[in-house]
This record gives structure tokens, sequence and C-alpha cells, in this order.
């Protein structure tokens, strides 16, 4: 089974470029659902992780607001805060629990797309690359979120061991996202064993101006 050992620079590159507006991380996972809410009302919950995530608190707010979905599932509403706020804690396990669902692709809402972006991310590190490139259509993913997928894209397709698909040339995209890919690609093609054609990409990137920004 492929494990892209380099996959954690990546990922992180790709969460930058989910949306517009960047997401903070406590660099913590959230441990899951804290006990003490069991004994609060539901309201007394919502405002305690509304609260302590307005504080920065982002780890306890997601345990909170986890908690609340949790015991009312039937409410999208709540389950797409606690979506939102298990992304600001870092907890990627959490979010992919909660993600909005898309089924068949028919919701292209934008935090559908977000919601596939989390799920594939999820997948590649649970060592599902058919599922992550499932979740990685681009005609089921808003343009907001496109350069987050074409980035996880060859990671994904290297997991599910379609190495041509992993290597393939960068896609037509804006620059950023094609240097982005172009490293991944540089770095597969290392992982793969073929020195002479990643020192070639790698060499691409670094002489661009642009480029090399991502070595900084």
């Amino acid at each position: 089974m492929f494990r892209p050992v380099r996959f954690s620079r990546v990922s992180l590159i790709a969460v930058a470029l989910l949306s517009s507006t960047a997401l903070t991380s406590t660099g913590q996972a959230v441990a899951g659902p804290v006990d003490a809410t069991q004994a609060m009302s539901p309201y007394a919950v919502y405002l305690a992780g509304r609260h302590a995530l307005a504080s920065g608190d982002m780890r306890d707010g997601a345990a909170a607001m986890e908690a609340l979905a949790a015991r009312f599932p039937d409410q999208p509403a709540l389950r797409r805060e606690a979506f939102q706020a298990a992304l600001f804690a870092g907890d990627i396990d959490g979010a992919a629990a909660l993600a909005p669902d898309a089924p068949d692709g028919q919701d292209r809402s934008d935090m559908a797309s977000l919601g596939r972006i989390v799920r594939a991310v999820r997948a590649i590190t649970a060592g599902k690359g058919a599922d992550a490139t499932a979740q990685l259509d681009l005609k089921a993913i808003e343009i907001p979120h496109r350069p987050a997928a074409l980035v996880l894209a060859p990671w994904a397709a290297a997991e599910a061991g379609n190495w041509t698909a992993a290597v393939a040339e960068p896609p037509q995209a804006d620059r950023l996202s094609q240097l982005v890919v172009g490293l991944s690609r540089a770095e597969l093609l290392e992982i793969k064993g073929k020195k002479t054609e990643a020192e070639a990409a790698y060499r691409e990137i670094t002489d661009d101006a642009q480029g090399q920004k991502l070595f900084k």
C-alpha cells in the first residue's frame, strides 16, 4: 500500500486553498464530544461552544458543537456549524464525519464542495485512494474549492495505485495551483524512484520566480 511520506506538507497547502477565507488551526485534534455537555441544556452547550470559538478556544468550541450535533443529528444547520468548527480546530476526522452530503454529485453548494475536499483528505490518510478520487470529481466541486481538489488529486491517484494519473503533467489551472501540483508530481516521481524525471520536475518549479516561494 502506498504511503505518501510527504503528504502532510501538500495537505496543508490544500487546506490553505480550501477557500478565500483562511482557516486557522490550533494544530490539535479534538478528542471528541466532551462528557460534561451531557448534563447541560442544549442551549447552554450551544452558547458555551460559540463563546469558546469566539474566544479562540477552537478545541473546546468544536468539541461542544460536535457533541450538540450528535444529540440532534436531524438539524442540518447545527451540523454545518459543527463541521465548520471542527475545521477551525483542525479536527479532520470530526469534520469528515460531519461534512455535508453531496449524493451523486447533485449538491454543488459551496459547503458540500468543502465537505468533499475534507472527505478526500480523510480518505487519502486512511489509504482509500479510490474513495478520495471519487470525492475529487471537479464536476461536483465549486470553483473556489477546485484548486484544493487539483492539489489532492495526484496523491489520491497514487494511493489508489494509478501512477499514470499521479505523475501526469499538471492540468490547466491558475499558476499557483499548477506549481503546487507540479511540486506534488516531482515528489511522487521521487517516491516512485524516477530520479531523473523528478529532478527535471523540481527544476521546472525552481526556475519559476513564483515557484521558488514554495521552498521558503
